[in-house]
């Protein structure tokens, strides 16, 4: 990790994320997966940034700097569908709202937040890549409320288990890479960015 750490010391985010994207998967933490989440919000793949930002979020609920972070990747996302009408940003953000709700259910356990990860799961669209990032959304719901909502998390290990089966054919193109000037300016002065930029900056094994 040394060089990776190097590189973020210098802000030199598009290094140090192929330094840490060199890391196996099986050997990445929670906040691995945060930090190389961060690194594609600032370097301009929200889609990715979503997906890295949900393992940590999956792996560590209480993360503040990637809960903030995948809040910010909403706003910049609405704000894409308003002068991009692709169906990928309305996969994405149904990802990007089971990760949400995965935090908050694990948090704080309420029912309502229950009932409508329920909703997002039969609801989602049957994209290959959706599915799959939402039934591991979904184990993690299930092994947080199992304790004290044992019913609703049959429910939804049984929804998960019935939306195992997509189809058929090619995905989304999920890249999602935006990299305008006018955004890379605003997020140099984005308080959420500098603030996970702050925090793992001394990110070690």
């Amino acid at each position: 990790l040394a060089a990776g750490n190097g590189a973020l010391g210098r802000r030199d985010y598009a290094a140090a994320l192929a330094h840490f994207e060199s890391i196996p998967h099986d050997m990445r933490d929670p906040q691995l997966h945060g930090m190389v989440g961060f690194l594609y919000l600032e370097t301009g793949d929200l889609a990715k940034s979503v997906a890295n930002l949900g393992l940590a979020l999956m792996g560590n609920p209480a993360d503040p700097t990637s809960r903030q972070n995948l809040d910010f990747c909403l706003k910049e996302i609405k704000k894409l569908r308003r002068e991009d009408d692709s169906p990928v940003w309305g996969l994405v953000l149904q990802r990007l709202e089971a990760f949400r709700l995965v935090s908050v259910i694990a948090r704080k356990g309420r029912k309502a937040d229950v009932a409508r990860f329920e909703e997002l799961l039969r609801a989602a669209a049957d994209d290959e890549d959706t599915i799959v990032a939402i039934r591991a959304a979904a184990i993690a719901v299930v092994e947080a409320i199992q304790p004290n909502l044992p019913e609703a998390a049959d429910r939804i290990a049984a929804a998960a288990a019935d939306r195992k089966s997509v189809v058929s054919g090619k995905s989304v193109d999920l890249g999602g890479r935006r990299n305008s000037k006018k955004k890379k300016e605003k997020k140099k002065t984005d308080p959420p960015g500098e603030m996970a930029a702050a925090q793992y900056s001394r990110l070690r094994m």
